[in-house]
Formats: structure tokens, C-alpha cells, sequence
């Protein structure tokens, strides 16, 4: 019953690490017809979580555990999509399950500071879309 709650725990903390970059990345648009354009970020990095997680997934179909795996279980990305599922299946230990617990509420929080930096600036942006280098700066010019 306990690995069943830490799962949901984690799918919810990978929604709000998602939902957070999706509200970045809508913020960056300005005109609807630009916003295939502004979630090409949101895009890619989805995609690098989801196919992390996969491979991970065919390597946890085996015997043992590699690196490749560790990392899949640690990076923020990855995280929610393949752990819960490593919990269910008993291929995961508690301490790793806690650090990557740790990491995400870490890249969470990081997330939300750059994006209430950047959020005031974005919304009331007017123009073209607004690239990662260009977020990067208003960062830290805020």
C-alpha cells in the first residue's frame, strides 16, 4: 500500500514539474498562431523524459541494474515516467527512491523560482516568440 502512494506522489510531483514548464512555455507566446512555435521546449524536453524512461524501461526487462538505469531513476526528467513503475516491480531500493524524491522537489523548486522571475516579464511580452537565451537574461536581469 506504501509503494502505491509514493507512485502517486511522484506521477504528482512530474505533473507539477511539467505543468510548470508547460505554463513557461505558453507564457512565451503572445499570438495563438505562434504557439506550435513557443512549445518546442515543452516538446523536447517531454520527449527526452520519455525516451530516457524507455530505454530504461528495456534495460530494467533484464537481469540487474546499470548506470543507465540509475540515471533514468535520478534525472528529473525521467523520474516520474519510469520509478513508479520501478517501485511497483520491486527493481528500485528505498534510498534511491528518496534521492530521486530529493531531485525532483529540488528541480521543482529551482523551476518555480526561474519561472516567477521570468512569468511578469513573459505575460506582458508583446512580439515574437521569446527563445531560452532570451529567458536566461530576463533572469537575471529581474
Amino acid at each position: 500500500m506504501i509503494n502505491i502512494l509514493i507512485c502517486f506522489l511522484l506521477i504528482l510531483l512530474g505533473m507539477i514539474f511539467y505543468a510548470t514548464l508547460a505554463g513557461l512555455a505558453g507564457a512565451t507566446v503572445s499570438r495563438i498562431e505562434e504557439m506550435t512555435e513557443g512549445l518546442t521546449l515543452f516538446t523536447f524536453t517531454n520527449l527526452i523524459g520519455v525516451y530516457t524512461a524507455l530505454g530504461a524501461a528495456n534495460v530494467l526487462m533484464g537481469p540487474g541494474i546499470n548506470g543507465f538505469v540509475i540515471f533514468s531513476f535520478l534525472f528529473p526528467l525521467s523520474a516520474p515516467f519510469i520509478l513508479p513503475g520501478a517501485i511497483l516491480i520491486g527493481k528500485v531500493s528505498l534510498p534511491m527512491v528518496v534521492i530521486a524524491f530529493v531531485f525532483l522537489l529540488l528541480f521543482i523548486i529551482l523551476l518555480f523560482r526561474f519561472v516567477a522571475k521570468v512569468y511578469e516579464t513573459l505575460i506582458l511580452h508583446t512580439g515574437n516568440t521569446i527563445k531560452l537565451k532570451e529567458l536566461l537574461y530576463i533572469s537575471k536581469n529581474v
